[in-house]
């Protein structure tokens, strides 16, 4: 989130935006990043089943929503959650925290 936020504030005035979008719970990509075969069994044939649970095309469609709806053309520093902007929690307006991530970022990516 303070990463996005923070994107966003420093495209301002460029016409290009950052929101955080929210794909919802993917079991199959924590899965395939598990060093445990029960974990990862779990992950890829148990979770997936449950309700709650998204596929990794229902999650990508997340993503395609936010850039590609009408609603959300110039619109920046939002968090989009099954289609719709819903707040995000108060300390991911912290804009100081999310200034400090950015400038970590750069160092540990040895970026100027």
């Amino acid at each position: 989130m303070w990463f996005a936020y923070e994107l966003n504030r420093r495209l301002a005035g460029t016409g290009v935006t950052s929101n955080a979008v929210c794909p919802g719970f993917v079991p199959a990509a924590i899965g395939v990043r598990r060093d445990s075969q029960v974990a990862e069994f779990f992950f890829l044939q148990i979770l997936p089943r449950m309700p709650f649970a998204r596929s990794l095309d229902e999650a990508s469609d997340s993503y395609l929503v936010a850039v590609t709806q009408p609603k959300f053309a110039n619109v920046g520093r939002k968090f989009i959650v099954d289609s719709e902007e819903k707040e995000s929690s108060e300390e991911s307006y912290n804009g100081e925290k999310a200034r400090i991530l950015w400038e970590k970022s750069l160092e540990w990516c040895k970026l100027a």
